[in-house]
C-alpha cells in the first residue's frame, strides 16, 4: 500500500478534469491579462489559465492596466473590481470603449453582486463570484474564448461577403 501511494504523482489531475480541461483549451492561444491585487489569486488564476493554453500576463494594479494594453495584444481581461471605489468600472468602460474586442470578465467579492451587474453594464461579458472554483474559472475563459473566435470568423465572412 506504502510503495502504490509512493509511486503516484500527486500533482497529476485525474483523468476527468483532465478530459474536462482538454475540452475547455481554447482552439487558438489566445492572450489573457489578469488584474488583481491578491497575489495569491492572481498566481493561481495565472497557473489554471497557463494550464488551459492561454498566454498570460498578469499585474496587480489597475493603473497597469492601460500601459500593458498599449504594448501587448490582448484578447481576454480577467480584472477584479475592487468593492470600493468606481475606479474598476471606469476602467470596463475605458478598456470596451477603445478595445471593443476585448472580452472582459470581472471578478467580484461575494458581497458585491450589484457592482458585477454594473461591470456588465459598463461592457463586460462576464463575471466570477469569489471564492470561486478551477472550474468555474476554466468555464468562464472557455465563453469568451468562443465568443472571441465566433467574432473572428464572423467579421471574416463579412469581408469577404463584401468583397
Amino acid at each position: 500500500m506504502l510503495e502504490t501511494a509512493f509511486q503516484t504523482n500527486p500533482m497529476a489531475y485525474p483523468p476527468q478534469l483532465s478530459e474536462v480541461y482538454e475540452t475547455l483549451r481554447p482552439a487558438v492561444r489566445l492572450n489573457l491579462l489578469i488584474v488583481d491585487a491578491d497575489a495569491a489569486v492572481r498566481s493561481a488564476c495565472v497557473e489554471i489559465a497557463s494550464t488551459l493554453g492561454y498566454a498570460v500576463r498578469s499585474t496587480a494594479g489597475l493603473d497597469e492596466v492601460r500601459s500593458l494594453l498599449k504594448g501587448h495584444t490582448v484578447d481576454i481581461l480577467l480584472v477584479n473590481l475592487p468593492s470600493t471605489g468606481k475606479q474598476g468600472l471606469e476602467l470596463v468602460s475605458e478598456v470596451k470603449m477603445l478595445s471593443p474586442n476585448i472580452a472582459i470578465l470581472v471578478m467580484t467579492a461575494s458581497g458585491s453582486v450589484d457592482m458585477a451587474v454594473e461591470a456588465m453594464r459598463c461592457g463586460a461579458c462576464d463575471y466570477l463570484t469569489k471564492p470561486f472554483d478551477i472550474e468555474e474559472l476554466a468555464i468562464v475563459l472557455q465563453r469568451a474564448a468562443s465568443t472571441i473566435t465566433v467574432d473572428v470568423e464572423s467579421r471574416k465572412l463579412r469581408e469577404r461577403l463584401r468583397l
